[in-house]
């Protein structure tokens, strides 16, 4: 369970690296950007906060920046706006767009200053440096959600890259989600509800597994002009006997407005008489093969032999979400079958050799018997 729950971790932080690899190989070809914008050991926080406003309303905040280097820092801020990337769930911030003013929540948001020195810290003794902000809401702001990011760098504010969007890492950038009350509508559907193997890199939906664990995915679109935060439950059943429940975004992230996000929640199958683990090297590392999947051993544990995984499952999804104090609510289901179909032809042949031992000795027995008697 522990390695499974490793695995997980494992596999967003990879993908998100590897996202954020491509994308900022992609965009920025100057090769000391790429180096320098983001410097290890600095961080903002909190990554989020979120408000619900009305038009004309003044919001002030804070951010703290931490400095764990050896060494001070020059920190230039910045406001961005940021749309989803992809399904992910994560922001990929935009160095310049199009939208008016009514509509662009980073022309709202005024910082105290935007180069601030910052001291080094310990794991003992933190240093933080604090900046205020104060977000500005117009009189006609457009209803519904509107994002942007307070964004720590090493370079100045007014550097920009030759392509105009970026992902960063949690750390560098404080996440401003608003919502502007008016003709604010959300409105959400389960896009689609699969099982997939947890150990292969493009987790597509799969509906015959050989032998446990599997893990859960769920897409959510959201046809609104603001986020939503679904949350619920999943139910696994075996026939009609109810065998788990998961929950669904534990993390509380947002769907962001006419988007589609992407959760992939818990596994399931590790307590069972026999199931897949992942194969680590001498260091610790998921081994993989040439695609990326990470290799697994099957294992046993004779103290679950009442669990044994095989047969038809099915796992029913109920997720809700708060418009403006309904809650609303979308549901899916699925299915999926588990056949080990290795482990039962072994028994079918150990079942044959016996019965054929059998056979056999019976027609030994008959044959001394017959000739005892003549």
């Amino acid at each position: 369970m522990k390695k499974i729950s490793q695995f997980k971790n494992f596999t967003k932080k990879a993908i998100f690296l590897a996202l954020s690899i491509i994308l900022i190989f992609l965009i920025y070809t100057k090769k000391d950007y790429g180096q320098q914008l983001q410097d290890k050991g600095i961080t903002i926080s909190p990554v989020k906060y979120e408000y619900d406003v009305n038009p004309g309303d003044v919001i002030k905040g804070t951010v703290k920046l931490y400095n764990l280097t050896s060494s001070t820092k020059t920190l230039y801020l910045k406001t961005l706006n940021f749309e989803p990337l992809g399904e992910t769930g994560y922001p990929a911030f935009k160095f310049e767009d199009d939208l008016p003013y009514n509509s662009s929540l980073k022309m709202w948001i005024q910082l105290e200053t935007t180069q601030v020195d910052v001291q080094p810290s310990t794991p003992e003794y933190y240093v933080p440096k604090q900046v205020n902000f104060t977000i500005n809401v117009p009189e006609d702001a457009t209803p519904g959600g509107h994002y942007a990011g307070i964004i720590q760098s090493l370079f100045p504010p007014d550097y920009k890259p030759e392509d105009k969007n970026l992902v960063l890492s949690p750390e560098s950038a404080c996440l401003i989600i608003v919502n502007v009350s008016g003709d604010v509508k959300r409105l959400g559907n389960i896009e689609q509800f699969y099982v997939t193997d947890p150990f292969l890199i493009n987790k597509k939906p799969i509906t015959f597994f050989e032998y446990a664990p599997v893990q859960f995915i769920v897409r959510v679109r959201n046809y609104g002009n603001t986020h939503f935060k679904p949350q619920g439950n999943i139910i696994l059943y075996k026939g009609k006997k109810q065998i788990a429940t998961f929950q669904v975004n534990e993390k509380e992230g947002n769907v962001l407005k006419e988007s589609i996000r992407k959760f992939e929640e818990d596994t399931w199958g590790e307590n069972n008489l026999f199931y897949r683990e992942p194969i680590v090297d001498k260091n610790g590392s998921f081994v993989t093969d040439e695609k990326g999947n990470v290799k697994t051993k099957l294992k046993f544990d004779i103290s679950k032999i009442k669990n044994i995984p095989i047969g038809k499952y099915t796992a029913n999804i109920i997720l809700t979400y708060d418009d403006n104090g309904v809650k609303k609510q979308m549901t899916g289901a699925t299915s999926f079958w588990i056949i080990p179909w290795k482990i039962i032809l072994v028994i079918i042949a150990i079942l044959l050799m016996l019965i054929a031992i059998f056979v056999v000795q019976k027609k030994i027995r008959k044959s001394v018997k017959e000739r005892k008697s003549k």
